[in-house]
């Protein structure tokens, strides 16, 4: 009767592992869900016509389930103006997630803007750091703009205009 018991016992505990194992699968195949949020850090954007990267602090990238696989991507800057993917693909990589697609980037000055066509390759690993790089190849000979985790690197951080007489040298 005991070893009844202890096989019972056995039997439920299993089942119990199997359940919760079940349900942690589900969770993790939702892939959209796992990478859907916002992602704030910095930019770097290369350009044709600059021979140096330019640097802006402050931004952020917002991604938003639309199913298990897919995300729209919205990159909004006071530089850069709006890039828009409305239906990125998300796939599973080594180290966590990756995402593509084709959209639109809406950037100008002043009054005068144009929409012109870019597309992103971003990456997020399963500790959050990510990188965001979208492309736009008509723009000042080719733009590429990648919005990083953490905070610029201080070897290219701007001095302050108060303590420096050219604002445009890097420290």
């Amino acid at each position: 009767m005991r070893d009844v018991f202890k096989k019972l016992a056995m039997a439920a505990m299993a089942a119990m592992i199997i359940n919760a194992c079940q349900k942690d699968k589900n969770n993790d195949d939702n892939m959209a869900k796992n990478v859907s949020g916002t992602y704030s850090g910095y930019s770097k954007s290369d350009f044709q016509y600059s021979p140096d990267p330019i640097y802006t602090d402050g931004e952020s990238v917002t991604v938003t389930e639309l199913s298990e696989t897919s995300v729209s991507v919205i990159f909004e800057s006071e530089t850069w103006g709006k890039l828009v993917i409305p239906e990125a693909t998300v796939s599973e990589t080594d180290g966590g997630y990756g995402i593509t697609g084709e959209g639109s980037a809406i950037m100008g000055m002043g009054d005068k803007t144009g929409e012109y066509p870019c597309t992103l390759k971003a990456t997020i690993n399963r500790n959050r750091d990510f990188s965001f790089e979208y492309s736009i190849p008509s723009v000042m000979g080719g733009l590429t703009v990648t919005i990083m985790s953490g905070n610029i690197p201080s070897k290219v951080m701007p001095v302050k205009l108060d303590t420096y007489e050219n604002p445009h040298e890097y420290v």
